[in-house]
């Protein structure tokens, strides 16, 4: 296998790895919310003014996956939407108060998750990507 499929796969591997050290956490700390809702809670939260293409952009999804993301948020009292008096084309989207208290967990979740990854990643020896895990 030539060094660039190691890295490939290495890279492939610390990705999957991550995802499932995230998907536990999220699981015991955000009981109740799906991982992609918090990711999308979140972003709202930090991007005031956000609409469905904003969020697609910066998430890397279509913006039929907003769509559906933020009517399922919509409806469970997480966000709401709104237009801004000079545009009535324009929908953007807010958090609700329902949806605060869920962004004030995770950004120790996020830090958390931030810390474990660097240490996951160990100096490069003879040009490959090793990669080891702390469990």
């Amino acid at each position: 296998m030539n060094k660039q499929a190691q890295f490939m796969a290495s890279m492939s591997s610390l990705i999957d790895k991550t995802t499932l050290l995230e998907h536990t956490q999220l699981d015991e700390q955000l009981a109740g919310y799906k991982p992609a809702e918090v990711h999308t809670i979140e972003f709202i939260g930090n991007h005031p003014d956000a609409n469905v293409t904003i969020i697609a952009n910066a998430m890397y999804v279509t913006r039929g996956a907003v769509s559906k993301m933020t009517r399922r948020l919509m409806k469970n009292a997480l966000i709401e939407r709104y237009q801004k008096p000079d545009n009535k084309k324009e929908i953007y989207f807010r958090l609700t108060a329902k949806a605060r208290t869920c962004t004030t967990r995770t950004p120790p979740l996020i830090a958390n998750l931030r810390t474990v990854t660097p240490r996951c990643l160990r100096k490069p020896t003879n040009h490959s990507l090793m990669i080891h895990w702390p469990f």
